[in-house]
């Protein structure tokens, strides 16, 4: 098992719930989010957002949380990925010439 994939695990026990962990746990994304692997920062947005629409994020204060921390990593996910999508296309623009 992976570090990523143990803060998945930790991740996952937090969600939904009503306690102070939950921002315990916020608190630790923003801190490590950059060495998290990809793919688990993947699934960890996934399921924030599926909890939040399907009312299952915990209380009201915990809901707002999930939905801060979502919005400023999707948002950052979503850009890397345009930039990525941009580099590639110069590279074979580069390549082709």
């Amino acid at each position: 098992m992976t570090q990523s994939e143990l803060i998945h695990l930790a991740f996952r026990y937090c969600l939904g719930r009503s306690t102070y962990v939950v921002l315990e746990m916020i608190e630790y994304l923003n801190t490590f989010w950059e060495s998290i692997e990809e793919r688990i920062q993947m699934l960890i947005l996934s399921e924030i957002k599926d909890a939040v629409d399907r009312d299952r994020a915990g209380m009201e204060m915990d809901k707002q949380a999930w939905t801060k921390f979502f919005d400023s990593k999707y948002n950052i996910q979503l850009q890397l990925q345009k930039d990525i999508t941009l580099y590639h296309s110069l590279i074979v623009n580069v390549n082709k010439e």
